[in-house]
């Protein structure tokens, strides 16, 4: 018996669908935002291996969760680390300088602009009283704050609870 017209063959090549990939300026770049080989969730003593001494320390506080935290400050750059009581991580880092570089290239002082071409998808971008560019990923934020243009902080965070 002949096949009907709506059937479809058993051996039939299925006809290829467009590609549903983002495009480049729909994605963000997602690589692990590194700083001198620091990260969220890298150790203390981590970060005192490839920072080194700290200008300053100062343990004390709570962090949002209720662990007390601990706020180390290196030239341009402070690092907030959670102490658990199982695990003193890094939860937080601000750079405030030219001189550290946040994967995936991004330094204080780039414009609008040069942050997206890094960064890819536009995040969320407002301007109030702060102009703002912010990403959102499942382990936390990536927020860039401008002044005159100029990317002036670069706040990495987890997202503790």
């Amino acid at each position: 018996m002949p096949a009907a017209a709506n059937d479809i063959a058993v051996n039939s090549v299925p006809t290829p669908q467009p590609s549903v990939e983002p495009t480049p300026s729909e994605t963000w770049n997602d690589a692990y935002n590194f700083v001198n080989g620091v990260r969220i969730g890298t150790s203390y003593a981590e970060l005192k291996q490839r920072f080194g001494k700290p200008l300053s320390e100062k343990r004390g506080g709570e962090n949002a969760c209720g662990y007390i935290k601990t706020v180390v400050t290196y030239k341009g750059i402070r690092f907030t680390l959670d102490d658990s009581g199982e695990s003193n991580i890094v939860i937080l880092i601000e750079i405030t300088s030219p001189e550290w570089e946040m994967t995936p290239g991004v330094r204080v002082g780039m414009d609008l602009s040069q942050v997206r071409s890094k960064m890819g998808r536009v995040g969320l971008h407002k301007i109030d009283e702060v102009e703002t560019l912010g990403y959102a990923d499942g382990d936390g934020f990536l927020t860039f704050q401008f002044t005159g243009g100029k990317v002036a902080v670069i706040t990495r965070e987890l997202n503790l609870c």
